[in-house]
């Protein structure tokens, strides 16, 4: 039993040998060319089937990372996309802010001086009476100095002037006081806020008369705000029974309401 059951595989073995070595040499005499074409014509359109699968998972899989290529150049785009637009936007404010300084270059009449860019940033939340401005004392900063805006009218005086920020105290403000002088007549005074809403010229003589609409500007007896820089005009005079002064209420020609930014003007 054992040695018919080893003599098996011997004999397989042997039988397979021998198939190859006549195909070999048949195929050496070139006599396996009609069953060569038999075979490849049997099986074309397997390998026909097994190419066309091949050729569709290769598309896919082209198509799946051509995908996310796409995907990550879109992400790319957007990034890009999102740092012009905020070049963008900075190069517009710096524009802004050039005109503004040229607009204040090409005011006539009187002498320069300095004047430093602020930014508002922040205004008083409860009345309303001063904002906060992004220069301080490092950009040379000093209580009562003038902020103007672009067009040259006075907005307020500087106090409480820290390292990189100070406040603007609004002309409306009753602790606002500033020398100021009729531009037509000549006459000198002071002004204050009242009630946070209007301006008026106080310490004016009885004797004396404004004409309505005239420029009241500054006198310049201030020390720190230079003389000629227009606050308002003369609306209306109010005077009381008794009182050494009228009063003549003012017009302000700065809009308070709307201010992005101003000048401070170093002297």
């Amino acid at each position: 039993m054992s040695r018919k059951f080893l003599s098996k595989p011997l004999v397989i073995f042997s039988f397979i040998l021998a198939i190859c070595l006549l195909l070999v040499f048949l195929n050496y005499k070139n006599l396996l060319g009609t069953p060569r074409q038999a075979l490849t014509f049997v099986f074309s359109p397997a390998t026909k089937l097994f190419q066309k699968t091949g050729a569709a998972i290769t598309g896919s899989l082209n198509f799946v990372f051509t995908i996310g290529n796409l995907k990550n150049e879109n992400n790319e785009l957007h990034s890009q996309n999102a740092s012009l637009q905020e070049q963008i936007i900075e190069f517009k404010e710096i524009v802004r802010e050039n005109e503004l300084l040229r607009a204040q270059l090409n005011i006539p009449g009187g002498e320069r001086n300095d004047l430093i860019f602020a930014e508002v940033i922040g205004f008083d939340p409860l009345a309303g009476q001063y904002f906060i401005i992004n220069k301080g004392e490092r950009d040379g900063l000093k209580n009562s100095q003038a902020a103007v805006d672009a067009n040259n009218f006075l907005v307020g005086k500087i106090f409480d002037v820290q390292e990189s920020s100070a406040k603007v105290l609004l002309l409306t403000d009753a602790l606002c006081v500033v020398n100021a002088l009729s531009q037509d007549s000549r006459i000198n005074g002071v002004t204050k806020g009242e009630h946070g809403l209007d301006i008026a010229m106080d310490m004016v003589s009885l004797d004396k008369q404004l004409n309505k609409g005239e420029p009241i500007i500054t006198s310049g007896l201030d020390g720190l705000i230079p003389k000629g820089i227009l606050i308002g005009w003369m609306e209306e005079t109010k005077n009381k029974e008794n009182e050494v002064f009228q009063k003549i209420k003012i017009r302000p020609a700065a809009d308070f309401k709307n201010l992005e930014n101003v000048f401070v003007i170093i002297k």
